[in-house]
């Protein structure tokens, strides 16, 4: 999880560099989006491709967290 976070804070500090000016920034952006439930106001202000990037970080973190409720409700039953 922190290596795809990590991975899409830098595609947005590639793609935003005068949006986000710090790394740091970059990564609590990429962490909000794939932690919570993300779609803020400031979406629709994003250019698209950033928006794509958004949505795919989006699912990523809702997969990750459908997988992981999977694998915790799972563990135990033989």
């Amino acid at each position: 999880m922190i290596g795809l976070i990590a991975v899409f804070a830098l595609v947005y500090r590639t793609v935003l560099p005068t949006a986000l000016e710090t790394f740091g920034e970059a990564v609590a952006f990429s962490a909000k989006t794939f932690i919570l439930a993300g779609l803020d106001s400031a979406f629709s202000a994003m250019p698209p491709l950033v928006q794509v990037i958004y949505l795919i970080e989006y699912l990523c973190g809702k997969i990750f967290t459908v997988l992981i409720g999977y694998i915790l409700a799972t563990r135990d039953n033989p």
